[in-house]
């Protein structure tokens, strides 16, 4: 996942930007925008609402849910992300097993679209993060890492890596097609 996503018919994009005038080195507001590709008209907010962080917008295989990250306290970088789903275009909102206590830092779909995937926010540097899937239907939450994956340090597991905080290296994953298999890259450069 990225700060920028084609819409599913290919003519739009939904990007994550922060636009906050003087306030921006003090604000945790970032919004989703929908630009279309022709470069007209102006790009709409879609998160306006939500004075908090929302990123990673990802469409479900089917293009009719837009998935995203978002915080719910403006202003404090150490909120939670939860995963929110947004009916395209322009419907109702809600969020994804918002009682689990987790922070994702990466979001996708499984091919079936009936479950996302995340990567949880490690708790320090170095610490291998495990991997989850949420059904959609349900909100039911099961764990896709094995625990003793969770303990092997980095070097001995690099598909899995982990995210270096400060820097930017965040790692990101990828769905093979068939949505069986999944691959995790970080640069360290």
């Amino acid at each position: 996942p990225e700060e920028i996503t084609f819409t599913p018919d290919g003519k739009g994009v939904v990007f994550s930007a922060k636009d906050v005038g003087r306030a921006e080195a003090w604000s945790t507001d970032f919004d989703l925008y929908y630009a279309p590709t022709d470069g007209a008209p102006q790009p709409k907010c879609l998160t306006e609402a939500n004075e908090a962080w929302d990123t990673q917008p990802v469409f479900s295989p089917d293009g009719k849910t837009l998935a995203y990250l978002a915080m719910s306290r403006p202003g404090y970088e150490a909120d939670q992300f939860k995963i929110v789903l947004f009916d395209w275009p322009g419907g109702r909102r809600r969020v994804l097993a918002e009682t689990w206590d987790c922070s994702p830092s990466s979001i996708g779909w499984s091919a079936d679209g009936k479950t996302i995937r995340y990567r949880e926010a490690p708790a320090k540097e170095g610490d291998l993060t495990p991997v989850f899937a949420c059904e959609l239907a349900t909100g039911a939450v099961k764990r896709l890492t094995p625990r003793e994956v969770w303990a092997l340090p980095p070097t001995l597991h690099p598909a899995l890596g982990s995210a270096r905080r400060g820097g930017g290296d965040y790692p990101r994953r990828h769905l093979s097609p068939d949505g069986r298999r999944q691959l995790f890259t970080l640069s360290l450069i």
